[in-house]
């Protein structure tokens, strides 16, 4: 039996018959075993200051700004890997964190590999201003067993602190944050599948946050994918998330995970967040919340459809929980809540001006 509170009331619902399947990814990326230093460049990595690849001091100071894997003049293909581990510290003194960023030089096409590894209690890396995993090339970040990687919070040019996972069409981006006291603290913004592909996985109780607005897929262009997987993984947006902002975006929220957003979640289009340089979208979003403990929550406002498409799926031990659930909210749009289990909190369900269902399954 499925129970739909809306705080006095409770509704029961029919059945229809209606499966839902569920697919995450994880990409997995494992550390060099018996390495003793603590900081560890390869291959190419480039920094504000100078270094030559091989162990590094720790504190490491990088400098204004670092490329973690790179195409070197005359268009040959760079690939570089940065790992911190055993209590390492990294920061920038400023600027930003490419992993990498394709640059092209006499008419180079080429694309470029680079990964971070930051693993370990006490293990840090401050990335100062921005980062892009992923730029027209590859890109991975990894971060577990407790270590910790987050933006100072530092404005540069006016423009505050931003972070993409697969930044520019042809490239792809992947970060996973996994374990205990991992910690991804990700500034102002985070696009997850700006212009090319991304994913993000939080899995085993790691932690991201951000201060104002993660955007699944936020151009046309863009993919993105979050799963959200086991007891204590939490993702805090800020104010805002948007699933499928402007591309295909897609959210999973299983097995006791959390994602709060502080005011509004939009799946599929939405206003985007104008002061913070996010623009308006009609993409395509789809989000799942299944399994015992998992809960999407949002203060205001959760829609589903809001200039583009969306879906989401309700299964059995998930809670959603908002003040005003809204389907299908602009003409053109198209909206579908499917509820086959679990706690549907609100106080309103309201239809706007485009196509909305709302299917329930006891």
């Amino acid at each position: 039996m499925i129970v739909v509170r809306m705080r006095d009331k409770t509704t029961r619902v029919l059945r229809t018959g209606l499966t839902t399947f569920f697919f995450s990814l994880f990409t997995l990326l494992s550390a060099e075993p018996g390495v003793a230093q603590q900081i560890v460049t390869s291959g190419q990595v480039t920094s504000g200051i100078l270094t030559a690849p091989g162990p590094q001091p720790s504190p490491w100071d990088v400098g204004y700004f670092l490329d973690v894997g790179s195409d070197l003049i005359g268009g040959i293909d760079g690939e570089g890997s940065l790992v911190i581990r055993d209590g390492g510290v990294a920061f920038l003194s400023r600027n930003d964190l490419t992993i990498t960023r394709f640059t092209t030089d006499i008419g180079s096409n080429t694309a470029s590999v680079g990964t971070v590894l930051v693993t370990g209690a006490g293990s840090s890396f401050d990335y100062g201003h921005q980062m892009v995993i992923g730029g027209a090339g590859s890109g991975s970040l990894v971060i577990e067993n407790g270590a910790r990687v987050f933006d100072a919070g530092a404005d540069f040019n006016g423009s505050p602190a931003a972070t993409a996972i697969g930044s520019e069409a042809g490239g792809s981006g992947s970060v996973r944050v996994a374990g205990a006291g991992s910690i991804w603290e990700a500034g102002s913004r985070l696009s997850v599948g700006f212009r090319g592909v991304g994913s993000l996985d939080i899995i085993e109780g790691g932690r991201v946050s951000t201060d104002t607005v993660v955007a699944v897929a936020r151009f046309s262009e863009g993919s993105g994918t979050v799963t959200v997987r086991g007891v204590n993984s939490v993702l805090d947006p800020g104010r805002f998330l948007f699933v499928g902002l402007g591309g295909s975006g897609s959210l999973s929220v299983l097995d006791g995970a959390a994602v709060r957003s502080l005011d509004k979640v939009d799946i599929g289009g939405g206003a985007g967040v104008p002061a913070e340089g996010i623009a308006a979208g009609s993409g395509t979003g789809i989000a799942n919340v299944a399994g015992a403990g998992a809960a999407l929550s949002a203060a205001s406002e959760l829609t589903v459809g809001n200039s583009g498409t969306g879906t989401l799926n309700l299964g059995s031990g998930g809670t959603v929980a908002s003040p005003v659930i809204s389907i299908a909210s602009e003409p053109g749009s198209s909206g579908t809540l499917n509820v086959l289990g679990g706690a549907l909190q609100t106080d309103s369900i309201a239809f706007g001006a485009g196509s909305g269902r709302l299917i329930s399954i006891p």
